[in-house]
């Protein structure tokens, strides 16, 4: 294993311990949009729709994840 890859897993299991894992997991979601804000502005390419309806999927996507409440309920039988 690369040292790079072990300190990566290294740095994920601290933040999993003081965050906890839905809190990580939320921060993990958030990336892909830093990294097309980062490519809009480096770039300054107006992207086409399917760039925003591709955005659109991963904010309601993103947001499915984070959320506390489950979508569907279980009922008692």
């Amino acid at each position: 294993m690369h040292e790079h890859t072990k300190a990566v897993i290294n740095r994920m299991s601290r933040a999993i311990g003081h965050l906890g894992a839905a809190r990580t997991s939320a921060y993990y979601a958030v990336a892909p949009f830093i990294g097309a804000v980062l490519s809009l502005v480096i770039f300054r390419n107006v992207p086409g729709i399917r760039y925003f309806m591709a955005l659109g999927l991963m904010i309601i996507g993103a947001w499915l994840s984070s959320s506390d409440e489950p979508i569907f309920k279980k009922h008692k039988s």
